[in-house]
């Protein structure tokens, strides 16, 4: 039997930060994450899997992530002849420095589209809100990731000699993948490094693993969650101003020191328990080192930063669920 219910959140893709939102929200999850070899099979499939549960439901308010950028643009059509709200979550699907091309200006049109129409749009940083969503007529609100609640059992084949770092990396445009690999080559012996991550999306010829690296592969969550509580310290790097990156969330539920871009968005938010580089080989290389030689104290700032941002992200939760709350009478 059909029946209203308050709001559902659907997504396109897996991504811990939707799933952490949509329990803190007690919002039904509605995820269609599929692989099909072909892309266009996984969009109808995808659609007809949305159109069939906001038939079922029949929600006073959708919240939907982006990406996908398809998806916001299908609620987006679809609400202009539905009585539903509209929030999305947008946190960094903007294509940040990436050279102007007919792909981009088409994902401009829809993405300034979506904006305009959505009756709220969540950013997870107040510059991605000033740049992108006001000026494209949106309404946003800011909303960065939960640090999330990780626990995970000790990974034995973590060498307790060597200090150890997790360099958490997707792999992608936006990730000084060759600048680390080659930061790595003349570092002490004393230092080894893990990469998460799909590697093959950066080579299919690179050598796993080496004197002082290893790359992981892609890894289960119960593997990630194990390791990560392993390591000395986490690497996460970005070439974008504007990215908050997760990986930073993550070393942060264990409380362990972390190797950041020195980003104005970044050095502003998680301003405790880091070291900065510029993403350069050798200023890379310095800020292991840098680490490593005031390692307790950059663990014990970590570990308040923890503290403080979960303090902050109760209070911007209690904003948010109350716009949420509102739309959705």
């Amino acid at each position: 039997m059909s029946f209203n219910c308050r709001y559902l959140w659907i997504a396109w893709e897996r991504q811990r930060r939707t799933i952490v939102l949509a329990n803190e929200l007690n919002s039904d999850l509605y995820l269609y994450d599929k692989v099909h070899k072909n892309w266009l099979c996984r969009y109808l499939f995808a659609v007809l899997f949305t159109i069939k549960n906001i038939i079922r439901k029949r929600p006073k308010l959708i919240i939907c992530q982006n990406p996908s950028i398809i998806l916001a643009f299908f609620l987006c059509t679809l609400k202009m002849v539905s009585s539903f709200k509209l929030v999305i979550d947008r946190h960094s699907n903007f294509m940040f420095n990436q050279p102007m091309s007919l792909k981009k200006k088409i994902f401009y049109l829809l993405s300034d589209f979506t904006i305009r129409k959505a009756d709220l749009t969540i950013v997870t940083n107040l510059s991605i809100l000033e740049k992108y969503i006001v000026p494209s007529g949106g309404i946003g609100i800011i909303l960065p990731d939960k640090i999330p609640h990780l626990n995970g059992k000790k990974c034995r084949c973590i060498d307790k000699n060597k200090n150890n770092v997790l360099f958490i990396t997707s792999f992608g445009r936006d990730e000084p993948i060759e600048e680390f690999l080659k930061a790595i080559k003349d570092i002490d012996k004393n230092f080894f490094f893990y990469i998460s991550g799909n590697y093959k999306k950066y080579s299919k010829y690179i050598t796993r693993e080496g004197l002082n690296y290893k790359f992981t592969g892609f890894l289960k969550d119960e593997d990630f969650i194990s390791l990560l509580s392993s390591i000395d310290a986490v690497m996460v790097l970005t070439k974008h101003e504007n990215t908050l990156t997760c990986g930073a969330y993550e070393a942060l539920s264990f409380g362990k020191p972390m190797i950041l871009s020195e980003t104005n968005t970044i050095k502003s938010y998680f301003n405790k328990g880091a070291v900065y580089t510029n993403n350069s080989p050798r200023s890379i290389r310095s800020c292991v080192n840098e680490l490593f030689k005031d390692f307790e104290n950059l663990s014990k700032q970590a570990i308040i930063l923890r503290k403080e941002i979960d303090k902050e992200w109760n209070s911007k939760f209690i904003s948010f669920r109350k716009c949420i709350v509102e739309l959705s009478k």
